[in-house]
């Protein structure tokens, strides 16, 4: 009787009773039983998905506060240019103010700009790793016994149950 398993990222168990006692039809493959990966290789997953999950948060921080900023110099364009109609075309001063306070924020577009190719950058080599971490750890299959050991060490060491 196989060990009782839960597979990596889903709570469907294997069967108990296994199907491959039937008969197969002629030119079919026989099934064969799942790999059990090891604790140490399933603590491995784990750890390094808690590893990863700070670089996420930080992402979405970093994503959130340039959209903030984003729009808010957005707004201030807006409102700059929305007073180039009343601008006094006679007065080089004003047009000179204008122009200049136009330069300060097309430079904060040019940093906003600078700082989305460094999030886009950051969050391509962050799904590049995640990527990674899936291809070994997503369909993993673990007995339920290990999983509730590991579960437990990680209980005890104050870490999360990243992976269910």
């Amino acid at each position: 009787m196989p060990l009782p398993t839960i597979i990596i990222r889903s709570l469907v168990a294997f069967p108990i009773a296994s199907l491959w006692l039937l008969p197969l039809p002629a030119g079919a493959q026989s099934q064969q039983s799942p790999r059990y990966s090891s604790r140490d290789e399933y603590r491995a997953c784990l750890e390094e998905a808690d590893r990863i999950e700070p670089r996420r948060v930080q992402l979405q921080k970093g994503m959130t506060t340039h959209n903030a900023e984003l729009k808010q110099l957005q707004d201030e364009m807006d409102q700059h240019i929305a007073q180039q109609d009343k601008l006094d075309n006679t007065d080089d001063a004003a047009i000179d103010a204008f122009n200049a306070r136009l330069d300060v924020l097309n430079a904060g577009a040019g940093e906003l700009n600078a700082e989305v190719e460094r999030l886009n950058h950051d969050q391509a080599v962050y799904n590049h790793d995640i990527a990674a971490v899936n291809r070994r750890c997503a369909g993993m299959v673990v007995t339920i016994r290990d999983h509730n050991a590991v579960i437990k060490e990680r209980t005890a060491a104050g870490k999360g149950q990243t992976i269910q």
